[in-house]
Protein backbone atom coordinates (compact mmCIF):
# COMPACT_ATOMS: atom_id res chain seq x y z
CA UNK A 1 0.00 0.00 0.00
CA UNK A 2 2.56 2.49 0.84
CA UNK A 3 4.11 2.46 -2.82
CA UNK A 4 0.83 2.51 -4.37
CA UNK A 5 -0.04 5.29 -2.37
CA UNK A 6 3.30 6.70 -1.70
CA UNK A 7 3.17 7.60 1.73
CA UNK A 8 6.24 8.31 3.59
CA UNK A 9 7.47 6.23 6.91
CA UNK A 10 6.58 8.41 8.78
CA UNK A 11 3.48 9.26 7.56
CA UNK A 12 3.00 5.01 8.11
CA UNK A 13 4.21 5.12 11.66
CA UNK A 14 1.99 7.74 12.61
CA UNK A 15 -1.21 6.27 11.24
CA UNK A 16 0.25 2.95 12.96
CA UNK A 17 0.49 4.78 16.54
CA UNK A 18 -2.75 6.54 16.16
CA UNK A 19 -4.54 3.13 15.34
CA UNK A 20 -2.57 1.22 18.43
CA UNK A 21 -3.67 4.13 20.27
CA UNK A 22 -7.56 4.06 19.26
CA UNK A 23 -6.80 0.42 19.99
CA UNK A 24 -5.79 0.76 23.97
CA UNK A 25 -8.61 3.44 24.09
CA UNK A 26 -10.96 1.01 22.84
CA UNK A 27 -9.52 -1.36 24.91
CA UNK A 28 -10.02 0.56 28.32
CA UNK A 29 -6.23 1.83 28.69
CA UNK A 30 -6.52 5.31 28.47
CA UNK A 31 -3.28 5.52 31.06
CA UNK A 32 -1.52 3.74 28.88
CA UNK A 33 -2.64 5.43 25.64
CA UNK A 34 -1.19 8.75 26.94
CA UNK A 35 1.46 7.07 27.93
CA UNK A 36 3.00 5.04 25.17
CA UNK A 37 1.16 7.51 22.40
CA UNK A 38 1.02 11.26 23.61
CA UNK A 39 -0.89 13.22 21.26
CA UNK A 40 -1.42 10.65 18.96
CA UNK A 41 -3.76 9.34 21.87
CA UNK A 42 -5.88 12.36 21.63
CA UNK A 43 -5.50 12.53 17.48
CA UNK A 44 -6.65 8.83 17.81
CA UNK A 45 -10.18 9.47 20.06
CA UNK A 46 -12.14 10.06 16.18
CA UNK A 47 -10.72 6.75 15.53
CA UNK A 48 -11.40 4.71 18.48
CA UNK A 49 -15.14 6.28 18.37
CA UNK A 50 -15.63 4.97 15.23
CA UNK A 51 -14.08 1.17 15.77
CA UNK A 52 -16.00 0.99 18.65
CA UNK A 53 -18.70 2.38 17.56
CA UNK A 54 -19.30 4.90 20.64
CA UNK A 55 -22.32 6.45 21.65
CA UNK A 56 -22.08 10.56 21.69
CA UNK A 57 -22.03 10.33 25.34
CA UNK A 58 -18.90 7.70 25.48
CA UNK A 59 -17.03 9.87 23.09
CA UNK A 60 -17.44 13.00 25.34
CA UNK A 61 -16.49 11.20 28.49
CA UNK A 62 -13.52 10.13 26.99
CA UNK A 63 -12.92 13.57 25.19
CA UNK A 64 -13.30 14.73 29.20
CA UNK A 65 -10.21 12.38 30.15
CA UNK A 66 -8.18 13.43 27.22
CA UNK A 67 -8.97 17.01 28.39
CA UNK A 68 -7.71 16.68 31.66
CA UNK A 69 -4.92 14.26 30.95
CA UNK A 70 -1.07 15.42 31.59
CA UNK A 71 1.32 12.43 31.54
CA UNK A 72 4.06 13.01 34.03
CA UNK A 73 7.55 11.92 33.89
CA UNK A 74 8.45 8.46 34.87
CA UNK A 75 10.23 8.77 38.55
CA UNK A 76 12.42 6.36 38.10
CA UNK A 77 15.72 5.77 36.06
CA UNK A 78 18.32 2.78 36.01
CA UNK A 79 20.62 4.32 37.86
CA UNK A 80 17.45 3.61 40.86
CA UNK A 81 17.85 0.57 39.64
CA UNK A 82 21.24 -0.36 40.10
CA UNK A 83 21.05 1.96 43.29
CA UNK A 84 18.19 -0.80 44.27
CA UNK A 85 20.88 -4.48 43.81
CA UNK A 86 20.61 -4.55 40.54
CA UNK A 87 23.19 -5.68 37.79
CA UNK A 88 23.19 -3.81 34.67
CA UNK A 89 21.82 -5.94 31.93
CA UNK A 90 18.49 -7.66 30.74
CA UNK A 91 17.19 -8.06 34.29
CA UNK A 92 17.32 -4.38 35.20
CA UNK A 93 15.64 -3.10 31.95
CA UNK A 94 12.92 -5.63 32.73
CA UNK A 95 12.31 -4.88 35.86
CA UNK A 96 11.76 -0.77 35.04
CA UNK A 97 9.87 -2.05 32.45
CA UNK A 98 7.68 -3.74 35.09
CA UNK A 99 7.53 -0.82 37.60
CA UNK A 100 6.92 1.77 34.69
CA UNK A 101 3.49 -0.69 34.23
CA UNK A 102 2.90 -0.80 37.62
CA UNK A 103 3.25 3.06 37.78
CA UNK A 104 0.98 3.52 34.33
CA UNK A 105 -1.83 0.85 35.76
CA UNK A 106 -1.88 3.00 38.52
CA UNK A 107 -3.08 6.19 36.53
CA UNK A 108 0.93 7.69 37.30
CA UNK A 109 -0.55 7.78 40.98
CA UNK A 110 2.12 5.53 42.65
CA UNK A 111 5.30 7.80 43.67
CA UNK A 112 8.61 7.46 42.91
CA UNK A 113 8.93 5.72 46.63
CA UNK A 114 5.89 3.20 46.09
CA UNK A 115 7.95 2.09 42.86
CA UNK A 116 11.11 1.93 45.03
CA UNK A 117 9.55 -0.03 47.08
CA UNK A 118 8.10 -2.49 44.69
CA UNK A 119 11.46 -3.65 42.93
CA UNK A 120 12.53 -5.83 45.74
CA UNK A 121 9.74 -8.39 43.92
CA UNK A 122 11.48 -8.08 40.93
CA UNK A 123 14.89 -8.64 42.40
CA UNK A 124 15.89 -11.87 40.95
Amino acid sequence: MKEEWRLSSAVIREAQEVRQAAQMMIDGSLFEAAYRHGRFAYVALPVASALANWSNAQMQEVRSFWDQMEVPAFPVSGDDLLDAGFAQGPELGKALRRVEGDWVASGFKLTREDLLAKLGIYLA
